[in-house]
C-alpha cells in the first residue's frame, strides 16, 4: 500500500515536471509580440505650401532720369530727405527749350497769317466775279430786251452776250481759286507743316513742364547725385524715391507654380540673417513671364504686402518665403508615415485583441508630416504611427513603453 502511495507521487511529480518543460518550451517558441509606437487620432491645422525665394522692395517707387542736355538749376532735396507727394525736387534750365518754342510760335503764326491772307483775298475774288456776273446779266437781258423790239443793234446784243460770257467764266474762275485754297489748307503741304509745328510745340512744352521734377508719391528721397549748375552725367541723370514705410516682397515663381497662387493668399517670410518671421498676403500675380526668364523657365513676378515691416528689413534683403496654397484648421490627423496604401485603397494599422488589423480610410489635405483623415478613424481612436515595413496583420503587437 506504501509503496503504490509512493508511486502515484512519482507519477504526480513527473506530470507536474512534463507540464512545465512543454509550457517552457511553448513560451520559447512562441512569438514575441512587436513593439510600435502609437498614438491616438487629433485635430491639427494643416497648410500646404511652395517655398520661393525673393527680395524685400518698396510698395510704391518712384524713378525718373534728368535729362543729360539741360543744366540743374536748383536742388531743393538731398538724399535720406523725407518728401511729400508734390514736392519739387529739382528744377532744370529751360533758356533753349522756350527759345525754340518761341520760334516754332511764331512759324505756326505766320503760316496761319499767310493761308488765311490768301484765302481772305480769294473769297474777295470769288464776290467780286459773282457781283460782276451779276451785273452783266442784267444788262444783257435788258440788251436783249431792246434788241427784240429793234431798238439796239446786232453788235450791241453781241457785246452784251460776250460780256455776259466773260464775266461767267470769271465766277468760274473764281471759284477754283477759292475751293483750291480751302483744299490746301486741309491736305497740302501747308497742312502737314501745320501738323508738324503743332506736335513740336507740343513736345517742347512738355519738356519744359518736366524740367521742374515733382515726385508723385510720398517717401524717402533715395537717389540724386547731380549737381547744381552742372549738366548731369549718365551715372548722376537717375532720380529715385521709395516709401520704406510700405515695404513688400517680390518673388519670380515658375509656371508650374503660379497656377496655385491667386491674390489674398497667406504667406511667411523669413528674412535671411534674422530670426523673427514676417506674415503677408499675396497682392498680384504677374501675367506677363519676367524678362529675366525669357531663355529660361517662365517665371512671373509675384507680389506679397507685409502685413508689419520690421525696423532692421531694408530694401532689397533676400527673404524666404513660404506661401500657402491650402489652409484647413481643427481637423482630424494622422502621421503621414502611419498611412499606407494597397491597391489603390489607404489605410492605417490598429491595435485589436493585441493584433495589428488594417482599418481602411479616406484621407483630405496632405502635409509633409500629417494627412487630413475624413473616413474610417474617429478622433481619440489609437493608430500605429510608424509601422514597420514587414508588419503583417495579425501579427502580434504590443505599445512601446
Amino acid at each position: 500500500m506504501e509503496a503504490k502511495t509512493k508511486k502515484t507521487a512519482l507519477i504526480s511529480v513527473l506530470l507536474i515536471l512534463s507540464l512545465a518543460a512543454i509550457t517552457g518550451i511553448i513560451q520559447i517558441f512562441k512569438t514575441k509580440a512587436v513593439e510600435v509606437a502609437v498614438a491616438v487620432l487629433e485635430e491639427r491645422s494643416l497648410s500646404d505650401s511652395i517655398s520661393v525665394t525673393g527680395r524685400i522692395e518698396s510698395e510704391e517707387t518712384y524713378e525718373t532720369v534728368l535729362s543729360s542736355s539741360q543744366k540743374v538749376i536748383k536742388l531743393y532735396k538731398k538724399v535720406g530727405d523725407y518728401v511729400k507727394a508734390g514736392d519739387t525736387l529739382v528744377t532744370l534750365d529751360t533758356e533753349d527749350l522756350q527759345y525754340q518754342l518761341n520760334k516754332a510760335a511764331l512759324s505756326l503764326d505766320s503760316l496761319k497769317v499767310s493761308t488765311g491772307n490768301a484765302k481772305a483775298q480769294a473769297s474777295i475774288n470769288l464776290d467780286t466775279a459773282k457781283d460782276s456776273y451779276a451785273l452783266a446779266s442784267r444788262s444783257y437781258h435788258n440788251i436783249k430786251t431792246l434788241y427784240e423790239a429793234g431798238a439796239v443793234s446786232k453788235d450791241d446784243f453781241d457785246k452784251a452776250d460776250n460780256a455776259l460770257k466773260l464775266a461767267e467764266s470769271q465766277v468760274k474762275l473764281a471759284e477754283i481759286q477759292y475751293n483750291n485754297l480751302n483744299l490746301n489748307s486741309s491736305s497740302s503741304d501747308v497742312q502737314k507743316q501745320m501738323e508738324r509745328l503743332n506736335l513740336n510745340i507740343q513736345n517742347l512744352q512738355r519738356k519744359i513742364d518736366e524740367s521742374t521734377i515733382k515726385t508723385p508719391i510720398s517717401g524717402t528721397l533715395t537717389l540724386l547725385e547731380a549737381r547744381e549748375n552742372q549738366y548731369p552725367s549718365r551715372s548722376q541723370g537717375p532720380v529715385q524715391v521709395m516709401d520704406l514705410n510700405r515695404l513688400i516682397v517680390k518673388a519670380d515663381v515658375s509656371q508650374y507654380d503660379t497656377v496655385l497662387l491667386s491674390p489674398g493668399q497667406r504667406a511667411s517670410v523669413k528674412v535671411k540673417g534674422l530670426s523673427p518671421k514676417l506674415t503677408g498676403r499675396i497682392t498680384s500675380v504677374g501675367d506677363v513671364s519676367t524678362p529675366a526668364s525669357s531663355s529660361a523657365e517662365p517665371k512671373y513676378e509675384v507680389k506679397i504686402a507685409l502685413d508689419d515691416s520690421a525696423q532692421d528689413i531694408k530694401i532689397d534683403y533676400d527673404v524666404d518665403v513660404d506661401i500657402f496654397i491650402k489652409e484647413k484648421a481643427n481637423i482630424p490627423a494622422a502621421d503621414r508615415q502611419a498611412v499606407q496604401a494597397e491597391n489603390g485603397r489607404k489605410f492605417v494599422f490598429v491595435i485589436a485583441d493585441g493584433k495589428a488589423v488594417k482599418k481602411y480610410i479616406k484621407t483630405g489635405l496632405e502635409t509633409d508630416l500629417y494627412v487630413e483623415i475624413l473616413e474610417g478613424l474617429s478622433l481619440g481612436e489609437q493608430y500605429l504611427t510608424a509601422p514597420p515595413d514587414s508588419l503583417k496583420e495579425g501579427a502580434r503587437v504590443e505599445p512601446a513603453v
